[in-house]
């Protein structure tokens, strides 16, 4: 289920409470301001398709991958500051003792940016959308939209490490759950370049050159669908809830996700 910010302020949020205190004309009290007008959680209805699972309000998520772009900080750190920094739950309108999503969610709602250009372009929309309203008259916010790769080449290969680091995770669970050999589990499938001491290396790529890019992207997913279908047979014989499989579970259900 798509997940929704609540289009009115709770009057003892840090968004209504501390937008003071953090500074109204700061870059933080901008964002929290009307970031939500710009990014709005209708226009990614369908993101979303996997049911019964709650999902964080993707016009927060968008607003979380600005400031850490904007502070040029890890996935870890900027899940931190959700839960910790004022100036962030301002921005996102979160409650004092509220953390936004694991990190996990972060990167899978980015790498469905960069992976889907449906999904890219409506990011890059509202961001546009802030520039023609006059967003960007704040300068720190200009700074953050004009200079700093929000979804650029860092983006694009931190996504295909993401996928390719779980195509391994899935080999890895089904090789533990059925004592297959590896390496000819790997050669087999046609999965080394996942395997190879630089997954980057095995993949010649100027990320700058989109048609390039799908190329190897599509790679990557046909990668994925073949992980996901190994698993699938790995899982035969074992029922839903079963320890034995749970982590395979697990892993599959993320890269197919991804």
């Amino acid at each position: 289920m798509l997940g929704h910010k609540s289009p009115r302020g709770e009057l003892f949020r840090p968004d209504n409470m501390l937008r003071e205190h953090v500074g109204f004309e700061s870059f933080h009290s901008a964002l929290g301001e009307i970031g939500a007008r710009y990014f709005r959680d209708e226009d990614f209805e369908e993101m979303d398709g996997e049911r019964g699972r709650p999902c964080v309000p993707p016009s927060q998520l968008c607003i979380a991958i600005i400031l850490q772009a904007h502070a040029g900080i890890s996935d870890q750190e900027a899940i931190a500051r959700t839960a910790y920094d004022l100036r962030w739950k301002v921005a996102l309108g979160l409650e004092l003792d509220e953390q936004l999503c694991a990190k996990s969610t972060l990167q899978l709602f980015r790498s469905r940016l960069v992976l889907h250009d449906k999904y890219r372009t409506l990011f890059d929309t509202s961001v546009q959308e802030c520039r023609r309203h006059g967003f960007v008259n704040r300068k720190k916010l200009e700074v953050a939209i004009d200079t700093t790769p929000i979804l650029g080449r860092g983006a694009v290969k931190d996504t295909f490490n993401l996928v390719s680091d779980q195509i391994r995770q899935v080999i890895k669970d089904v090789v533990t759950l059925k004592r297959y050999d590896r390496d000819t589990l790997v050669d087999k499938e046609g999965l080394g370049r996942h395997f190879a001491s630089s997954v980057k290396a095995e993949f010649d790529v100027d990320w700058s050159d989109d048609d390039r890019k799908r190329a190897v992207i599509g790679q990557v997913v046909a990668d994925a669908g073949v992980a996901l279908n190994v698993a699938k047979l790995a899982r035969r014989g074992y029922r839903g809830a079963a320890e034995d499989a749970q982590e395979l579970r697990e892993a599959q259900a993320v890269l197919a996700a991804l």
